[in-house]
């Protein structure tokens, strides 16, 4: 049997020359040293506190933003009353304050829209103060259209998404609204339906072999077919919605 020498091996060696590298790296990098603790202490610090600051400003902002449907909710009720009262509304659209409004401001004919003009003085003269009155109107139509009640209006206003997730609300509506009208389709097959601008006509085409795979598309299908007008020389496309296979007699 051989005797174990006592001796390191090779592997050995090279383990202990990167022990030794490791630590004299170590040494020589400041982000472990005691002095970057120190600075990386006082990073941190500057963070939370950067961190609290925007805390507290988020907490009152929401704060704020309630308070904002309340008072929004609380103007609705009064311009309603003001809306009632006409002498009242005369005098009120001939204050000083509507002198420095530069665009929109009241006239006697604005009466049933006193909410408006109350939202207005509301959030001030200037044209940044115009589109949050704006943005509040609009708001607050589609509640009263939806027949949100008034003690209602506030909490309907933070449930909706506010001022904005409703106006987008309405929007993406009254979108689909005129697209169907644009374009109103058939209950029964779902397809769009002709409008007086269309045509309708009986068109024979020669499908070749591929006859047998156009017959077992499952009906309603709808199928694009593009050429050109040999006569015009322009491009068509005709939208088919029905199929009917014509036998060769």
């Amino acid at each position: 049997m051989r005797k174990k020498s006592g001796r390191p091996t090779k592997a050995t060696k090279n383990h202990a020359v990167l022990g030794r590298k490791s630590a004299r790296n170590m040494r020589d990098d400041s982000s472990v040293s005691p002095k970057n603790d120190t600075a990386l202490r006082q990073a941190k610090e500057y963070e939370e506190f950067a961190a609290d600051h925007g805390k507290r400003v988020k907490a009152a902002e929401a704060t704020a933003k309630g308070f904002d449907y309340e008072a929004v909710a609380a103007l609705v009720a009064k311009g309603q009353e003001l809306a009632g009262n006409e002498a009242v509304f005369a005098a009120f659209i001939e204050l000083p304050f509507w002198k420095k409004v530069q665009k929109g401001r009241p006239k006697p004919t604005h009466r049933q829209e006193a909410v408006r003009f109350l939202l207005r003085r509301y959030r001030g003269s200037s044209n940044l103060a115009a589109k949050q009155a704006s943005e509040r109107w609009r708001a607050v139509k589609v509640l009263l259209a939806d027949g949100v009640e008034l003690q209602s209006i506030a909490a309907a206003l933070k449930e909706r998404g506010g001022y904005r997730g409703i106006n987008r609300s309405k929007r993406k509506d009254t979108s689909a609204e005129k697209s169907q009208k644009a374009n109103p389709t058939d209950g029964e097959t779902g397809h769009t339906k002709p409008t007086s601008d269309s045509t309708i006509c009986r068109l024979e085409a020669d499908f070749g072999p591929n006859i047998e795979w156009v017959s077992r598309l499952r009906a309603p299908c709808v199928i694009s077919l593009v050429g050109t007008i040999e006569e015009l020389g322009v491009p068509l496309k005709i939208r088919v919605e029905a199929l009917d296979r014509l036998d060769e007699a």
